[in-house]
């Protein structure tokens, strides 16, 4: 995780670390990224009018808004963070306050370090192969604050169920239209109003990297990060065919997790095959199930050439076997994707 986290450091620009009160850090800013700081807090506005003259305020006025509503907009933004990752915020902040912490792989999850970033609430800069980060002692302080507020705490962790749960319903379908998504969301889970379901949606689409939105024909379609390109996805949900295979909570989670392909007819056959020729551990089977099986089906979802091409190379990298052996593994893990929910199909196997 450390050298991924480091190649997007990198690649977007060092930044130059410097210890600052909030106003000086938000200063640093630039106006685009002071908007990102108030995203989410925006897109929870009620008073349109409010909302308007904050979009017409300049770079000192949006910066003595934010100093004056930070625990406010703090509270909004906390709402987002992913429930497992409050642990790691807890022990974090304190080390970033006094000015003593590094990135490791220990100390940080992946999620949290987008999160973060994302909404322009940390600095990072590598040097020396080492990943500093720099939050202003005001942000730590406001998070510590919320991070003991109960109910605070149990808001987040209904907004990581409606995450989770929206995430396992476009890993069954791909892509799915708002109507259907909002009634397939409030049949298992909660009775949340359409309009607040779409503020939702746009939030959890700004910060995290598991789903993507797009307008289309007079609503949204919704659809997993397999479809970049908005166009593709549209094309792709044009030729989708069939109702929605409606599956239950329980079903839901273990498509999204990858464990629905172990019930599969042909998983024993997989990892049958994989056992004869190498002595693995579950924990190596587990690693070439999401890594080969799992990124077959999600590719396979969308394009089956790409799959096998994929596949192939994958496989290639990995294992020292014939080309005859490796194809033989591919034809089972295509069975097991002819087992899976189809996205074309609207869910249907």
């Amino acid at each position: 995780m450390n050298e991924e986290i480091q190649k997007i450091i990198i690649s977007e620009g060092n930044s130059k670390i410097k210890d600052s009160s909030a106003y000086d850090y938000l200063n640093f800013l630039t106006k685009t990224e002071l908007f990102r700081v108030l995203s989410l807090y925006r897109l929870s506005m009620d008073d349109v009018i409010e909302a308007y003259v904050l979009e017409n305020k300049s770079k000192k006025q949006l910066i003595k808004y934010i100093t004056e509503n930070l625990d406010k907009i703090m509270e909004i933004n906390f709402k987002y963070i992913k429930n497992r990752d409050l642990d790691i915020l807890k022990k974090i902040l304190p080390k970033i306050i006094e000015k003593d912490f590094d990135i490791t792989e220990d100390n940080m999850s992946f999620t949290l370090f987008t999160y973060l970033k994302r909404l322009y609430l940390s600095k990072f800069e590598v040097e020396d192969e080492r990943i500093k980060m720099f939050m202003p002692k005001e942000f730590c302080e406001a998070f510590l604050k919320i991070l003991e507020n109960q109910k605070i705490t149990k808001e987040n962790k209904k907004m990581t169920d409606i995450f989770d749960y929206i995430c396992a319903l476009t890993n069954t379908y791909g892509i799915i239209d708002l109507d259907n998504l909002h009634r397939l969301f409030k049949k298992d889970m909660y009775d949340i109003d359409k309009e607040e379901f779409i503020k939702i949606l746009n939030s959890l689409n700004i910060i995290h990297d598991e789903i993507n939105m797009f307008e289309y024909d007079s609503t949204y379609i919704i659809c997993t990060i397999d479809f970049i390109d908005e166009q593709n996805a549209v094309n792709f949900y044009e030729k989708q065919t069939g109702n929605y295979k409606e599956y239950t909570k329980e079903e839901l989670a273990l498509i999204k997790n990858g464990t629905f392909i172990r019930k599969s007819s042909h998983f024993k056959e997989f990892t049958d095959y994989i056992n004869s020729k190498f002595e693995l551990t579950n924990k190596d089977i587990d690693d070439i199930i999401d890594m080969l099986v799992m990124e077959y089906v999600l590719t396979a979802s969308v394009n089956e050439e790409n799959a096998n091409e994929n596949f192939l190379e994958d496989a290639n990298e990995m294992f020292d076997l014939s080309d005859e052996e490796i194809e033989e593994m591919r034809k089972i893990t295509s069975q097991i994707y002819e087992d899976y929910p189809k996205w074309i199909k609207r869910g249907a196997i």
